[in-house]
């Protein structure tokens, strides 16, 4: 279950930001995306960390997840 969620979060965060429905420079919080798909902080991480090796996104403490320039 906590496998398929990842993957789905992963999935939609990916398409929304390269579709440019997150637009760069804009400002995600863990606690935002927990509410907006309903899964654990665990699972936003996992899926950030991935996003963040791809270069789609940049993670700092106490600012949040900041979608980067294509």
């Amino acid at each position: 279950m906590a496998q398929a969620s990842h993957t789905n979060v992963l999935d939609d965060l990916g398409v929304r930001i390269a579709a440019g429905e997150l637009t760069s420079g804009q400002v995600l919080t863990a606690a935002g995306l927990e509410d907006e798909y309903g899964v654990s902080r665990t699972v936003i991480r996992e899926a950030v960390r991935v996003l963040e090796a791809m270069g789609m996104v940049a993670s700092r403490r106490r600012v949040g997840v900041t979608v980067q320039p294509a």
